[in-house]
């Protein structure tokens, strides 16, 4: 197969240069956060997590502007974010490149497959509709920059803090290597190693989608993605087309596209091209039978359209669901988990409101410096999987920090200024008498009171004498201050369970 290949390696350039930026500002979404721009940005040129997430809320949201930005550019363009952009598709491609002496070459005729992905897109809008928010777990963004900050940099910045320390012991602690350690400890690496316990899962359903590469080239993408399935409903009349002028017909455009967008005529599905141009410099025609092109489409043949879901169609679908099902269920998901059982971040929004914004991105369990944000499981029911909760064991919520509004793409988590911040109320501390060892056994012991950071203590103590005659201090918990920060519960010494629990109010 002879190919120049120019097209094709400018694409991949750009691509993993973008896809390199991806990497490059989730990994500096941490504590301190000083990027230029952090993973928030994302998500607001995401359409698909724009549009659903403020029609399930009945708002608008701030940086939707950006989202039509990204709309009107596949109008113009095609898809171009699927092929060039988007850091799930490039992972696909790179995984496709690593796999493709154990995947089958060759493609059929496009597959009627490729609808499931607009079923599932107005699945979305129907459950948006009614007040339910599900993009979490469909979108390819979401999906990326979740496992991204769960799985993979959490292993890589453990693994690079150990590798300096196993360099630094068997060279007997020079000190060069050590500030050398420290300088990227302070610009790369996190503040402590970040564990998040129940992000197995996470990797688990991500390992799944990189699978489906055996079955087909970037399955995902051509057959389930909603987002590329909006994306192309923009794209279907796109002006920016592929021209053919193709005389053997020798099917190696056919067999090379990676979305199964080519026909056998050389005609093409203009929506489920991602422009990767692979088309372009695998013709083996010299002179290139394939260009792409700006052209008029009034009187072009749309070839290979006729079994793709129509944007009439969808809309038509849309309208309809949205007149039968408009807040008519919205009571009901209203009344659904108006109490958390878990404690929330701060200046979250009320409960069933918090569930339904949260796209459940980890941005803000990123960020967190203590390392208390953590994903949920099944804490509050199937609505609150994998939101943000307090995980006292391992953390607790830094009184001076406002990160996790900070990035937050939809303001689940309000951003609010420091001041506010510290007067903000996310639980309340609760002393079990009955373990407590100034209390229970008349020891001493005021960790939880020296921890506490509110200037003028929220945990106070009263003294008494104990059988001994010795003054010992017992502490009580002042609930007009406390603002459930939890630092004192996790600094409680009494195992297994602790004497003092914040509870969410």
């Amino acid at each position: 197969m002879k190919s120049s290949k120019t097209s094709t390696i400018i694409r991949r350039s750009v691509q993993g240069i973008i896809f390199l930026f991806f990497v490059y500002v989730i990994w500096t979404t941490r504590y301190p956060l000083n990027a230029f721009v952090n993973a928030k940005s994302f998500f607001q040129i995401d359409p698909l997590v724009m549009f659903i997430t403020a029609i399930a809320e009945r708002l608008i949201l701030p940086g939707m502007l950006l989202a039509f930005i990204t709309l009107a550019v596949t109008f113009l363009f095609g898809r171009i974010f699927c092929g060039w952009f988007c850091p799930l598709g490039a992972t696909f491609d790179i995984w496709a490149w690593l796999t493709k002496k154990f995947r089958k070459k060759g493609e059929k005729e496009p597959s009627k497959l490729k609808n499931l992905k607009y079923w599932i897109l107005f699945i979305l809008f129907l459950f948006a509709s009614a007040g339910i928010q599900l993009i979490w777990f469909f979108d390819p963004i979401t999906i990326f920059v979740r496992t991204f900050s769960f799985n993979i940099h959490p292993f890589i910045n453990k693994s690079l803090e150990n590798l300096f320390a196993f360099v630094i012991q068997i060279t007997n602690y020079p000190q060069w290597l050590e500030l050398f350690y420290f300088k990227i400890k302070e610009a790369f690496l996190a503040v402590s190693n970040p564990v998040f316990p129940n992000s197995f899962y996470i990797f688990i359903i991500f390992l799944a989608l990189l699978s489906l590469i055996f079955i087909k080239r970037r399955f995902w993408c051509r057959y389930l993605c909603p987002l590329g399935a909006l994306l192309a409903i923009a794209a279907k009349f796109t002006p920016f087309r592929r021209r053919y002028s193709c005389g053997i017909n020798c099917g190696s455009c056919k067999n090379i596209c990676r979305m199964n967008a080519i026909k056998s005529d050389n005609s093409y599905i203009a929506e489920e091209c991602v422009l990767c141009l692979d088309c372009i410099d695998y013709c083996p025609n010299l002179k290139s039978a394939f260009s792409f092109k700006s052209i008029s489409i009034k009187n072009e043949n749309i070839s290979g359209s006729e079994n793709t879901l129509t944007r009439a169609q969808f809309i038509k679908w849309l309208g309809g669901s949205l007149f039968f099902i408009s807040g008519c269920s919205r009571t009901l998901i209203a009344k659904l988990g108006i109490k958390s059982k878990v404690i929330r971040p701060p200046a979250s929004l009320k409960e069933g409101e918090f569930v339904q914004r949260c796209v459940r991105c980890g941005n803000c369990m990123k960020v967190c410096p203590t390392n208390v944000l953590q994903p949920s499981l099944i804490e509050n029911g199937f609505s609150g999987i994998w939101t943000p909760k307090f995980d006292t064991n391992i953390g607790y919520c830094e009184y001076k920090c406002i990160l996790c509004g900070q990035v937050c793409p939809t303001g689940a988590i309000k951003k609010i200024d420091l001041n506010e911040k510290m007067k903000t109320i996310m639980g309340l501390a609760v002393i079990d008498k009955s373990i407590c060892l100034p209390w229970a056994k008349e020891e001493e012991c005021i960790v939880c009171e020296e921890h506490c950071p509110i200037s003028n203590k929220a945990i106070k103590t009263d003294k008494i004498k104990n059988k001994k005659g010795k003054l010992i201090k017992r502490p009580y918990v002042d609930p007009s201050l406390c603002v459930g920060c939890a630092i004192c519960e996790n600094k409680c010494p009494v195992a297994p369970r602790k004497a003092i629990i914040v509870k969410p109010i």
